[in-house]
């Protein structure tokens, strides 16, 4: 064993016993080996999840509960509370999609998107505001085991997966909310993900799954594996797949794992040279880094356990968590399982034993990062009756959740205050209760069969403004694709607090082509794309000239959309009549709202594609490529020269924008107007966006392509700005102000007690700032909970106190104030609650309904107390019916051909959380 441990004391004679049943880990403390949770039963196997904005887990497992096959268009879908260690069912319909085995993303908007799967072609969107599944756009090609990634710039990204469908040709394709789909044939398979894969022994069935990809820090998508031949590929580019050379000494590693420990720094681990059959796991361990264009690859210290259908997991720390997996691949089976997990040091490089689980995880197992810091891992099996079944999971506390040298878990940090949302490269404010060491964003992220690529930490740079509070640097976009983030931060002792979930960046896509006007050749003949009035605006070649009818004004709409609109005629191209068909017509539309008058542009080497939106399997082609040829529409295919464009600026490009940093000086409490483009260099500049606060808390805003900066009110000091500004052609860059605050000081600030007092539930304004002393007086920060339960809000420089429901006796608040130099002090507020109320009574209901047909019971209407609530409710009653909370009410759903006479029971609650309980009486007819 590996890895150094403390020894509790044992009796002597009882330690070899031990070592037989249990890894030497097993009898250490829990800050060297973290500990395990009970196992936690679940309705299915959750053979994939995805983290949710509130901390819960969304997991599902197929068609069945506890068996997958086939195509039946329904998915056992299952939310998980990894706090109260439940979970709540579903089977899910409306989507039509079995969503096994499919690629999975994290959204920039805090969706869940699902693709392909177990026959099938396609796309189901959870969304977690609303908590329903939703129709996406069907892929172009049925798959299933593919990889799939979220680019850096919002995009989707998949490849591969010929375990669904036909076997081959599992070519590229790219998806945004408002392209849906776009195929990039270019990108094939066999060049990126087959290509180092060929020792596979079921060969393209299984050689193109579950591909590695990576958002890299170039704007590219790193491909790092399993095959042991690496790539770089850029859908938007010139030249679409590069080679990445190998990852070093590594074989093929199928089922393997990869994870983002650090911006730009892969860690792969373990994995088999075949997908089944028995092959060996392995243990070796490599470092990607993928920071600059030749990846550099080092091998590191193995597994003391090689395994292969394991899982890893990337904590805050920047330490991988492995979990579960076996030592050869034997699917659906718990022979050779690994219990034991290992953890990564990313400082020594070295891996050391925890404790062990008490549950195998293997083929169809998964593993997750909690917003709490802890680890979920669950699933394995989906075998239907095989006894290899898992359908539950278990929860990780990792070592660093513990006092070193003990058991004992250790206090946590606590982030106070921080944004629900941050732009990337601007500072955020953070404040905490205690001084922090270090912080980091990890991804919201989703894995199943071993994969996850949308996992990625990305450790945080800041200055501290004064005690606890903080400016933190948000990362750029190729180092963090948009959505949301967990903001961990970490004490002295390594120790994280509970996240906090952070929506970083939005969707943008670079255009390929800048807004602007442009003539459209034929790369071999020269002629130009015309739509002149005299051929009845229908487009076509004609030689070139000096004449408007063959400019064309391309505009970007965003994503990968654009409209083409001539100069002349002022007439937007479009195909007519909204055909999909071969031989469509190209005509001129007076408007461009449709999706047949817009335009899906691709790069092809040095040309361009255009496939119009409604219909993108087609392309805009030169009908046979001849002389003076119509333009029409026709199947889209790579690299064919009827359908490539030479697009050439009718004007000569302007230089790249400049931007050139500024200084200036104000008095304190004094507003300015800052020219900040007067000193950039660049055509048709104009400021794009600026953070609506300066890095010292200065407002600031956009006037008459000016900034104007108000300073935080009584500070006075060095203050930034950072602004975004472009130029004619959509280029942007970004320049930073320097701004010198002058003015005097005033006395340190004084807080004074406040006593206040109110009735039981009856919420309050506290006004604290009335009786404190000092200039520019703001309340800083109060904790959300008083001392007994109630909850506090900062409004309007004021607190907004609402007692714990029902609470009666005396309560307390404190708070932090700061004054116009940001110096801190606090203060406490005494708040006397009374009254009280009588004791709910709950009275039983008698209700009918007709057989299968649900029914509304407003059960409360007829019960006696202050502020009632339902609590809680049999989920299912005696003869088999569904019921459910909603809106204070119960949902009653029969069982499916049930009549006669049905009860359940439920919970009443009032204000003082004093509850009661009753029975209702449903008689369903017939």
């Amino acid at each position: 064993m590996n890895g150094v441990i403390t020894m509790k004391t044992l009796p002597t004679k009882l330690i070899p016993t031990l070592a037989i049943l249990l890894p030497l880990s097993a009898i250490a403390d829990n800050s060297d080996t973290g500990s395990w949770g009970n196992v936690i039963p679940m309705e299915i196997v959750p053979v994939a999840v995805a983290n949710l904005p509130d901390g819960n887990v969304l997991t599902w497992s197929a068609k069945d509960r506890l068996a997958f096959g086939g195509n039946e268009g329904r998915t056992y879908t299952s939310i998980f509370d990894p706090y109260n260690e439940t979970s709540s069912t579903v089977l899910v319909s409306n989507t039509q999609h079995d969503m096994f085995c499919p690629g999975i993303n994290n959204l920039p908007d805090g969706r869940v998107l699902v693709a392909g799967g177990s026959g099938n072609d396609k796309t189901s969107i959870y969304n977690p505001a609303t908590g329903n599944w939703e129709t996406g756009e069907a892929m172009n090609t049925v798959r299933g085991y593919q990889g799939q990634v979220t680019m850096g710039d919002g995009s989707v990204f998949t490849v591969g997966g010929s375990w669904s469908g036909p076997i081959g040709g599992k070519n590229a394709e790219v998806w945004t909310q408002a392209s849906g789909w776009i195929a990039y044939p270019e990108i094939t398979s066999d060049a990126t993900v087959r290509d180092g894969s060929e020792v596979e022994p079921q060969g393209e069935y299984r050689d193109d799954n579950h591909a590695w990809l990576w958002a890299a820090p170039n704007g590219k998508v790193f491909h790092a594996g399993p095959s042991n031949k690496m790539h770089w590929i850029d859908p938007d580019g010139a030249n679409k797949v590069t080679s990445a050379g190998t990852r070093g000494t590594d074989t093929y590693a199928m089922n393997g794992t990869t994870v983002m420990y650090d911006v730009g720094k892969i860690l792969k681990v373990g994995g088999a040279q075949a997908y089944g059959g028995g092959y060996a796991g392995s243990n070796r361990t490599f470092i990607i880094d993928i920071n600059n264009d030749t990846p550099a690859v080092e091998e590191v210290q193995g597994l003391s356990q090689a395994r292969t259908l394991h899982n890893s997991v990337v904590l805050p720390s920047g330490e991988v968590l492995v979990i579960g997996g076996m030592e050869s691949t034997i699917l659906f089976s718990d022979v050779g399982s690994v219990l034991v997990p290992e953890l990564w040091n990313p400082v020594t490089k070295t891996w050391s034993q925890l404790s062990a689980m008490a549950v195998p995880r293997n083929y169809h197992s998964t593993a997750i990062l909690l917003a709490d810091g802890r680890v979920f891992a669950g699933g394995g099996g989906l075998c239907n009756t095989c006894n290899t079944n898992h359908p539950d999971a278990e929860i990780f506390s990792p070592p660093y959740l513990f006092v070193d040298g003990t058991d004992t878990l250790a206090t946590r940090p606590v982030i106070n205050s921080a944004p629900a949302s941050a732009n990337y490269g601007y500072y955020i404010n953070v404040t905490t209760n205690q001084d922090i060491a270090s912080m980091a964003l990890v991804r919201a992220s989703s894995a199943t069969h071993s994969v996850n690529n949308e996992q990625r930490r990305i450790p945080l740079s800041f200055d501290v403004n004064s005690a606890r509070n903080y400016s933190v640097k948000m990362p750029s976009r190729n180092e963090a694709p948009p959505g949301n983030y967990m903001l961990f931060v970490m004490n002295s002792d390594g120790t994280p607090s509970i996240s906090k979930t952070v929506k970083l960046g939005t969707t943008d896509i670079t255009p390929v082509i800048a807004d602007g006007e442009y003539w459209m050749e034929s790369p071999g003949s020269g002629q130009r794309l015309a739509a002149p009035d005299w051929n009845n605006y229908q487009s076509r070649m004609v030689n070139s000239g000096e004449w408007n009818d063959q400019v064309w004004n391309i505009k970007h709409l965003g994503s990968r959309i654009y409209t083409v609109q001539n100069k002349h005629t002022g007439r937007y191209l479009e195909v007519q009549n909204s055909n999909c068909a071969n031989l469509s017509v190209i005509s001129g539309s007076t408007t461009a709202n449709a999706q047949n008058q817009q335009w899906v542009i691709t790069r092809s080497g040095d040309n361009f594609n255009f496939r119009p939106l409604h219909c993108k399997t087609q392309a805009l082609d030169r009908e046979q490529n001849a002389t003076n040829a119509n333009a029409i529409t026709w199947p889209f295919i790579p690299n064919h020269a009827p359908q490539l464009w030479n697009v050439i600026a009718t004007t000569v490009s302007a230089p790249f924008p400049v931007g050139v940093d500024d200084t200036a000086s104000t008095s304190i409490d004094t507003a300015i107007t800052i020219d900040v483009l007067a000193n950039d260099t660049g055509a048709g500049l104009t400021i794009a966006s600026s953070n609506p606060w300066s890095l010292r808390g200065g407002v600031v805003s956009i006037n008459a392509n000016q900034i104007n900066y108000t300073p935080k009110s009584g500070f006075t000091g060095e203050d930034n700005i950072w602004y975004v500004f472009r130029d004619s052609q959509g280029r942007e860059n970004s320049a930073k102000v320097t701004i010198t605050v002058s003015g005097g000081s005033a006395a340190y600030p004084q807080g004074n007690p406040d006593n206040v007092a109110t009735t039981v539930n009856t919420a309050i304004t506290i006004d604290v700032l009335s009786n404190d002393t000092g200039a520019g007086l703001t309340i800083n920060s109060t904790n959300p909970w008083s001392l007994n339960g109630g909850q506090v809000a900062i409004v309007d420089n004021k607190l907004n106190y609402t007692p714990k429901s029902g609470y009666v006796g005396e309560d307390k608040i404190w708070y932090v104030l700061s004054d116009s130099l940001g110096r801190l002090n606090s203060s406490v507020v005494t708040i006397t609650i009374t009254g009280d109320a009588p004791y709910p009574v709950a009275v039983a209901d008698s209700v009918s309904t007709a057989a299968n047909t649900a029914i509304v019971i407003d059960v409360l209407q007829n019960d006696i107390g202050v502020g009632l609530t339902i609590p809680e409710v049999n989920q299912w009653s005696v003869n088999g019916a569904r019921i459910a909370i909603e809106n204070n009410k119960l949902n009653y759903t029969p069982r499916t051909g049930y009549t006669g006479t049905d009860s359940f029971w439920y919970v009443i609650s009032d204000s003082q959380g004093r509850t009661n309980a009753i029975q209702v009486y449903v008689t369903v007819g017939g």
